[in-house]
């Protein structure tokens, strides 16, 4: 602010404060790293991409990042091909949560899962056309 030139209590603005949403953002900008693609279809190779993307208000540590899903399995729950989905490493996962599964050395996918009889996993896809895949689970 600055005073008027040649007027008794004047004061013009010369620049209006950010809002308040945007003077949050700026202080809590995270940028997280895009990891590669997710497969929410067949199981496809998992290969690390180094490209960074900001999305600080959806990051809850430094470890977690972006995947790009790839297919259309998860469509049910409105994840579409293209999508990104934003994931936090962790060690437990509670059935019906939507988890990014290991399959095989090389290959993950993102599907909801579930626990079975006989030591087995189901990864169930929200898409009423495709079969869920059912895994051992790891020792």
């Amino acid at each position: 602010m600055r005073r008027g030139y040649n007027q008794s209590r004047s004061i013009e603005v010369t620049q209006l404060p950010k809002p308040v949403r945007e003077q949050v953002l700026d202080r809590h900008t995270v940028e997280l790293r895009l990891m590669g693609r997710i497969a929410a279809g067949r199981p496809l190779e998992a290969v690390e991409e180094h490209e960074m993307l900001s999305l600080g208000e959806f990051a809850r540590s430094d470890k977690t990042f972006a995947l790009q899903v790839k297919g259309s399995s998860m469509i049910d729950d409105h994840i579409l091909n293209g999508d990104y989905v934003v994931v936090e490493p962790t060690q437990v996962a509670n059935p019906g949560e939507i988890v990014v599964a290991l399959v095989g050395n090389d290959d993950a996918t993102l599907k909801r899962f579930y626990r079975e009889p006989g030591g087995k996993i189901r990864l169930q896809p929200a898409n009423s056309d495709m079969a869920p895949l059912i895994v051992r689970q790891p020792t």
